[in-house]
């Protein structure tokens, strides 16, 4: 199920269910994505959302 949202500067933002060979690719090129889309931060996830793997440090945006 795709899903439209606005992304404004300093968002982060979370990608999931992409498949371990979109994730990777994702990874190689993230900051010039980020940087492309003005979001402070994307986590890609290869299966389902799960913020327990995610570093608190890094979803305060530091």
């Amino acid at each position: 199920m795709a899903q439209l949202v606005k992304l404004e500067p300093g968002d982060i933002l979370v990608l999931s269910n992409v498949g371990e060979e979109q994730a990777e690719a994702i990874l190689r090129h993230w900051e010039s994505v980020r940087a492309a889309i003005g979001v402070e931060h994307i986590l890609v996830f290869e299966g389902d959302v799960d913020l327990s793997k995610v570093s608190p440090d890094a979803l305060a945006g530091s």
